[in-house]
């Protein structure tokens, strides 16, 4: 490109090389100019101009403001932060300001300069600040509104499964903390159910120790009435042969031996009675083995899906307003034609003005 002319020297010469006062009360920084004209030029389409005339950089002022919201709840395993960062140039005098609209990347506070950038190859000039940027009750104002809005601006949600005290990051997604859960409630499921089993084969233990005994009581029993009933038929012939004989000794011990057969009959009874509710019960504590085993799955595969989007309560005392301030952007100025193009000299900004 041609070295400019004296009108287009004048087009691009618009603003001052003075810089414009700021109250005290209002920070103040300069953005890098960090973006050579030829990367500028190539990100936005241009073909770099051909000039041996010194370059210019235009500084645009801007609202720059950034917080810094730190969560650390131990309750949720959660340790992160949440950085808002907004730039707002051409900013209004009036009008309610929808600062979701304005956000950029997070900036590094020590990237921030408190001059403009000094270079042989570039002259600077300062465009014009003008309300709310050079008004500090504005600029308080403002402040006090992206501070509202940065504690209120998103809510902080996280996944949890609560019943089992499981709570993700910021960086964990659903299907993170089902397959947790799932995983979790195996374990814990696995656990139960061996617990259970081992009290229930314990309980089913004692009753098979009980029947066994009680088996073996009623074979007892059994062999004591067989004898009794053996026994029973001779007392009593050897009783029919006394009566005839006149002699009366023996015919109670007859009766005797009638109500020891009589008692034997009813413990064998008895004992046939208690091995049945024995194995009753044994049966029972199996059938109820299973069905605790059924419970215990369904439960934790109940507990297991209980996976839901929580919000982390957030204090005043966790947000930081790391700056905010009048931020001066530098742009690269050059003539084409009659007109003036400006191209970001920053590199977070893209665009032509």
């Amino acid at each position: 490109m041609a070295p400019v002319s004296l009108e287009q020297e004048q087009n691009l010469s618009a603003g001052t090389n003075v810089r414009p006062a700021i109250p005290p009360q209002i920070k103040e920084f300069f953005l890098p100019a960090n973006l050579s004209p030829e990367n500028s030029c190539a990100m936005n389409g241009i073909t770099p101009p051909e000039t041996h005339s010194k370059g210019m950089l235009q500084y645009h002022p801007a609202l720059l403001g950034q917080s810094r919201l730190r969560l650390i709840q131990h309750k949720y395993n959660l340790d992160t932060e949440v950085i808002n960062t907004v730039l707002i140039e051409n900013l209004q005098h009036r009008g309610v300001i929808h600062w979701d609209e304005y956000l950029i990347a997070p900036v590094q506070e020590h990237d921030l300069q408190n001059d403009p950038f000094v270079s042989q190859l570039f002259a600077y000039r300062f465009a014009a600040l003008s309300a709310p940027l050079n008004d500090s009750n504005s600029i308080n104002k403002l402040r006090q509104e992206f501070t509202d809005w940065s504690f209120r601006a998103k809510p902080i949600k996280i996944w949890a499964n609560e019943v089992l005290k499981l709570y993700g990051g910021m960086e964990d997604s659903q299907a993170d903390i089902r397959r947790l859960s799932a995983e979790t409630a195996r374990k814990n499921r696995d656990e139960e159910i061996q617990d259970s089993y081992t009290l229930f084969e314990k309980k089913i233990n004692q009753y098979q120790e009980k029947l066994i005994r009680a088996e073996h009581e009623l074979e007892t029993k059994n062999n004591l009435l067989e004898k009794c009933q053996q026994e029973e038929p001779i007392t009593h012939f050897e009783n029919v042969l006394i009566l005839f004989s006149g002699r009366r000794r023996r015919i109670a011990t007859s009766m005797t031996k009638n109500r020891m057969t009589q008692q034997a009959k009813s413990d064998r009874e008895e004992e046939q009675a208690n091995i049945e509710g024995l194995r009753n019960q044994s049966e029972t504590l199996t059938l109820a083995r299973g069905r605790a085993r059924q419970i215990i799955h369904e439960k934790w595969a109940d507990i297991a899906n209980q996976v839901r989007e929580i919000p982390v309560p957030i204090y005043k005392k966790d947000l930081m307003i790391e700056f905010f301030g009048v931020a001066w952007i530098p742009y690269y100025v050059f003539a084409s034609g009659t007109n003036k193009i400006e191209i970001p000299a920053w590199g977070k900004e893209a665009g032509i003005r």
